[in-house]
């Protein structure tokens, strides 16, 4: 694989939403960049939104969703652009195993029109339940070590699935080559000097993201501060320019009078009222 291909589609571990823009238009972002119309990008983003089940979230932000749905929505980003191959590395990781097996099913139903997916995962389990074939790797550095063959009728159910009887043996026959696996790495690090990933606090995943929700909303909040500096300045530079204009008298002041002098008679109303008695009091 070479440069940018349009026929891959990519789910990565974090979700690779962009936290300033709507769900809606986080959908539609790859059809536009591919070149579709905006109406035609639009109406295909609000499909795939229905399909996910997050038709009525369209107008939120990343923020405001929660980790299951981020991921729904990190889904119809990569299924709106029909990808004939779809990489997906450990997508539903950091998900409770709750909004995990949810995950799976919505997945198996979602991927059915997809040509080939390549599922990276360390739960067992999983890769049983969604693949039809499951590749072994060594330990570092990484070889094929077996490959199993899932023959599992589909559709599948993920709460149903685990417990058919092939589903157990193909569970314990892939399990005791991983066991085989951890034993090997165990003994090989076990004299090895601690690593700094190993140090690592057992938090430290979860504070990531919570620094990815901070920083995120910072960048919301920075985008709403731009965009009321610049209808500020806007309104600056009109009227100032309409309070020049008037003044050169490029533009006739009986018709079109100057910001300064519609000001003071304003102020003129509230302090002295009109001809009528206190504009308060008329109000």
């Amino acid at each position: 694989m070479d440069g940018i291909d349009p026929r891959i589609g990519f789910v990565f571990q974090v979700d690779a939403v962009f936290p300033w823009r709507s769900v809606l238009d986080n959908v539609a972002a790859g059809p536009l960049y591919r070149g579709r119309s905006k109406s035609a990008a639009y109406d295909e983003a609000n499909k795939w939104l229905h399909r996910v089940g997050l038709d009525k979230f369209g107008k939120h932000y990343p923020h405001q969703l929660s980790g299951g749905m981020r991921k729904r929505v990190a889904l119809a980003q990569t299924f709106i652009n029909k990808p004939e191959i779809l990489l997906m590395d450990e997508p539903f990781s950091a998900l409770d195993m709750q909004t995990r097996t949810l995950m799976q099913d919505e997945l198996l139903q979602l991927w059915a029109g997809v040509g080939s997916v390549v599922f990276v995962t360390h739960d067992l389990e999983e890769a049983i339940v969604l693949a039809d074939r499951v590749f072994v790797l060594t330990a570092r550095p990484a070889t094929l070590k077996k490959v199993y063959e899932i023959d599992l009728p589909r559709p599948r159910v993920t709460s149903e699935v685990r417990y058919d009887p092939r589903f157990i043996e193909i569970s314990r026959d892939i399990w005791h080559d991983l066991r085989e696996k951890c034993r090997s790495v165990n003994q090989g690090t076990a004299n090895m000097s601690t690593t700094p990933q190993q140090m690592m606090p057992p938090g430290i995943e979860a504070a990531s993201l919570a620094q990815v929700e901070r920083v995120a909303q910072k960048k919301i909040r920075q985008r709403h501060a731009l965009v009321i500096t610049l209808r500020i300045l806007v309104l600056v530079v009109v009227l100032g320019g309409w309070e020049v204009s008037a003044r050169l008298k490029w533009i006739d002041p009986f018709f079109f009078s100057m910001p300064s002098a519609i000001f003071d008679q304003i102020v003129d109303w509230f302090v002295n009222g009109t001809s009528q008695g206190p504009l308060l009091q008329q109000v």
